[in-house]
């Protein structure tokens, strides 16, 4: 008889499913923090921000590389800030990867954070303090004005 992963894959969940948590297990959870409500998260986000610009934003070094669209250089770097300054708080048991929205207003600075997908209210605040740390950006052009923008990023706290 040929047992194929498929197969082996059914019988490891079965198994798993029958064994359960122990009671050691059970006691040692921590209560899941009340997630807020989509009306919540919507009475928080600033009117009029877009996506969609003639010109992203970006940082002013970035037009002197050899690149031809200064906001990749930028999605380069703020990438790398953001690695090489995250820290987990002290207070905080875990970290991992969070998934932010952040708007850069009409003057280049971030203004407003929301974690979109986050591990704890500790590394969540990290992570909204950490983003609002990027240094300024020339703001977001359409039509020849400066506009709001938003971005959305993953943050990987150590």
């Amino acid at each position: 008889m040929r047992i194929t992963h498929l197969t082996l894959f059914f019988l490891a969940a079965i198994v798993l499913a029958s064994c359960g948590k122990s009671k050691d297990m059970a006691e040692t959870t921590e209560p899941v923090a009340e997630e807020p409500t989509i009306e919540e998260l919507m009475a928080a986000v600033p009117e009029g921000a877009s996506r969609v610009a003639d010109q992203k934003p970006y940082w002013s070094y970035c037009l002197d590389e050899s690149e031809n669209d200064p906001s990749s250089c930028t999605l380069r770097d703020m990438y790398i800030f953001l690695d090489s300054n995250a820290k987990r708080p002290a207070d905080a048991d875990r970290g991992g990867s969070l998934i932010l929205d952040f708007d850069i207003n009409e003057m280049g600075v971030v203004d407003w954070a929301l974690v979109i997908r986050g591990i704890s209210p500790e590394v969540d605040a990290a992570a909204i303090a950490l983003v609002k740390s990027l240094p300024p950006f020339m703001p977001a052009i359409r039509g020849g004005e400066a506009i709001r923008f938003r971005q959305t990023v993953k943050v990987k706290i150590p």
